[in-house]
Parts: C-alpha cells; structure tokens; sequence
C-alpha cells in the first residue's frame, strides 16, 4: 500500500506542476489540494494498519499538515495571500515541532542548521519589507527548529520504528530545500524551473512525514 499511496500521490503531484506550468487553473485547483488530501489519507492509513489509539504527537503531526494544505490553497489563489500562507506553514510547522519533540541535543545537527538558515536568511534579506524581515526570520527559525526536532527524534529512536523516525527527519530536511527554493524564487532571482522545485520537494518532503507518522506512538 506505501507503494500505492506513493504512486498516486506522484501522479497527483506531476498533474498539478504540469497545471502550473501551462496556467491551467482549474487543474491547479484539483490537483494542489488533492495531493496534499491524498499524503493525510495515507498517514491516517498508517494508523488504521497500526490498530493503536492515536496519541496527542500523531494528532499534532496529522493537524499540521492540515494547516500545511490551507497553506497551499493560500499561496494557489489568484490575489497575492504569501503572507496567509507564511502564516499557516508557520503553523504547521509548530505542530510537527510539537510532533517531533524530543529532548537532547545533537550539537553538529543544530550548529549546521543555525548556518544553512543564518545563510538563506542573509540572502533574502535586502529584498524584504520590514514586515517580512520578522515574518521571514520566524519562519526560518521555526522550520530550522523543525528540522532540528525530527533529527533529534530519530537519533533518540532506538526502537523497530526507527526506519519511521528517519522517513520524518529526511522529510524535514526536503521541507527546508523546497521552504529555501520558493524564498530564493520570490525573494533572490527568479528562476524558470522554481514550481518544478519548489512542489515535487515539497509533496516528497509531506509524504516522508506522514510515514513517520506510526514513530510517534
């Protein structure tokens, strides 16, 4: 079924770039969506196969990526809504923290995700209005911290699911590619291959954090 729901889940995800790429609208609206729906249907999936009551990390996980789909259809919607859809990734993001959280510190782990962000952040900078400098610099912090949460978490994982546990830290470190993509599209220069980028890491970054949805028991 993993090999099911990621087919389809590819499918959806091709469609919808393709949409985009040849300004096919109603497409757009189908097919952004639906991908999303189509990732929360298989972590919910993961669950049912588990049998096992869902506890307050796996609720946090499935409700950020429900901000994480209003997110999309903010940023899909004809008037410019960035800064709605900055705040509802923001959102969610907190919630995967909330997720992942895991006490301990992994120095090199969190030394090169205080570069990498520091560097994007620096990078986009000089093109941001006030507004967007504090909402861009949370949002940094905020998914660098997630990044740094789901690597703690497979670290601590010493059990049969740390195969689950490592799905959701490389699925965070893919969120950060694709977040730093889209800032460097909109804020630093424009590039042609940006939606192809920006999408395809972002749904492969979505699905990796929904199978690691059963390290959370």
């Amino acid at each position: 079924m993993l090999l099911l729901f990621a087919v389809v889940v590819a499918v959806f995800g091709y469609l919808h770039i393709r949409a985009d790429y040849a300004g096919k609208l109603t497409q757009t609206y189908i097919f952004k969506p639906l991908t999303v729906i189509t990732i929360i249907g298989f972590a919910l999936f993961i669950l049912m196969l588990r049998g096992e009551p869902i506890n307050n990390r796996q609720i946090a996980l499935l409700i950020g990526m429900g901000f994480c789909l209003l997110g999309d259809i903010f940023l899909m919607l004809p008037s410019d809504r960035f800064m709605a859809g900055l705040v509802s990734f923001l959102t969610g993001h907190v919630l995967y923290i909330a997720a992942f959280a895991t006490p301990g510190i992994t120095s090199w782990l969190l030394i090169g995700l205080v570069v990498i962000g520091t560097y994007l952040y620096l990078q986009f900078y000089p093109n941001l209005s006030r507004v967007m400098q504090k909402a861009v610099a949370a949002y940094v912090i905020v998914i660098a911290a997630m990044a740094w949460q789901a690597g703690e978490h497979y670290f601590a994982d010493t059990s049969e699911l740390s195969v689950a546990a490592l799905f959701g830290f490389v699925g965070a470190l893919v969120f950060m590619v694709s977040d730093g993509a889209l800032a460097w599209n909109r804020f630093k220069q424009p590039f042609h291959a940006a939606q192809a980028v920006v999408l395809s890491t972002y749904y492969i970054a979505q699905f990796f954090i929904a199978a690691s949805i059963s390290s959370l028991g």
